[in-house]
């Protein structure tokens, strides 16, 4: 085993499946303090030929926390880069070697080590929710708002994912830093997808309502496409996120994306019922508030064949003849829609369930 990690074969040495046995493990490296200074130093020294791995890089692949120590007993180098320039830190973290992480930082020459090295490695620990590595990393100099790596923060990251406890731990221990509104950069437009976006999106509820609670939050900021956190919510069926967003002083309920849809308009196009009932109770909610075509959500709902949300839009007033740019009544236009459908040879079936949805419309329509 010697003479392979000698010439460069250090992933397969410390692959052997025998270093899952503790005897072994123990046997190995109790060998291996006894042999000289001078080899010792060299072993510890020799990077994988194939791979560019140091030996600490290795240790986190196998998890061998005894034998981090052993390296770090012989000066290996604690700033090391694999081919791929990863830093042994990063390749800790990757693995989710807390222990490691720590004996690293403990151990490293700081001043040598790449800040973005840092900020690149507290990215994928929130991106992964990887807690112990986050909470010892902010204890380095981590500049919380960077996304030198990706487009997106790392606390935006961690509300995709739906890390609770990562960003809890963001939000407490560094609300004096943290831009709570900036989130993922898009690549062709000076607009940003938010934290609060991506977790009304997903339907993470314990993140919105943390992120409503912190200061300085913009909900109605718009990603690229003027979607905002409101319409992400109601898009994806997200009732009781839907009421907590509305619960904010702020909350523009009536504003629609780039083509003038509102979030009205997306609840009924995607038959969310629950979430067209808690919209219709706003005082403020525009019920007639078309697209750009001239599209209603009262349209939009008959379109679908969602009765129940027919129902709902007309108990609450909405205007019956507003449709299209041509001001063509509903039942017009949907027929228009019947023709298309058959022309294109849907399947008869399915084409036979929206005349029945409809002639059902028709008798709500017609009271």
């Amino acid at each position: 085993m010697l003479r392979d990690w000698i010439e460069g074969r250090v992933h397969e040495v410390f692959g052997n499946i025998n270093f899952s046995i503790t005897h072994f493990e123990f046997e190995f490296l109790n060998h291996l303090r006894n042999i000289g200074n001078a080899m010792q130093a060299k072993l510890a020294k020799t990077n994988d030929t194939f791979t560019g791995d140091s030996l600490l890089a290795v240790c986190s692949y196998v998890g061998i926390l005894q034998l981090t120590e052993w390296c770090l007993d012989n000066s290996a180098n604690t700033n090391s880069y694999n081919n791929y320039n990863e830093h042994v830190l990063y390749t800790a973290c990757i693995h989710n070697r807390h222990h490691i992480v720590c004996r690293l930082l403990d151990d490293a020459d700081k001043k040598y080590i790449n800040v973005h090295v840092y900020n690149q490695t507290f990215y994928k620990a929130c991106q992964c929710g990887f807690k112990e590595i986050v909470i010892r990393l902010l204890k380095e100099t981590i500049d919380v708002n960077d996304s030198y790596s990706s487009p997106a923060t790392p606390l935006f990251i961690a509300c995709k994912h739906g890390h609770v406890q990562i960003v809890s731990i963001l939000l407490n221990q560094k609300a004096d830093e943290i831009d709570i509104n900036k989130g993922k950069r898009q690549s062709y437009y000076d607009m940003m997808k938010t934290p609060l976006y991506i977790a009304c999106k997903r339907g993470h509820i314990e993140i919105v309502s943390m992120l409503l609670t912190s200061p300085g939050i913009d909900v109605n900021m718009r990603r690229d496409n003027f979607k905002t956190p409101l319409y992400a919510a109601s898009a994806g069926g997200y009732t009781y996120i839907v009421s907590l967003l509305l619960k904010h002083d702020s909350q523009g309920i009536n504003k629609a994306r780039i083509h003038g849809a509102t979030s009205l308009f997306v609840a009924c196009q995607k038959g969310h019922a629950e979430v067209v009932t808690v919209l219709l109770n706003q005082k403020s909610i525009l019920i007639n508030e078309c697209m750009f075509t001239g599209m209603s959500p009262l349209f939009i709902a008959s379109l679908q064949g969602h009765t129940q949300i027919v129902e709902l839009l007309l108990s609450s007033n909405s205007d019956v003849n507003i449709c299209f740019k041509n001001k063509a009544t509903v039942e017009y236009e949907f027929k228009q829609y019947s023709m298309r459908i058959m022309l294109s040879y849907v399947n008869l079936f399915g084409f036979k369930q929206h005349i029945s949805k409809f002639e059902e419309l028709l008798r709500v329509l017609n009271g």
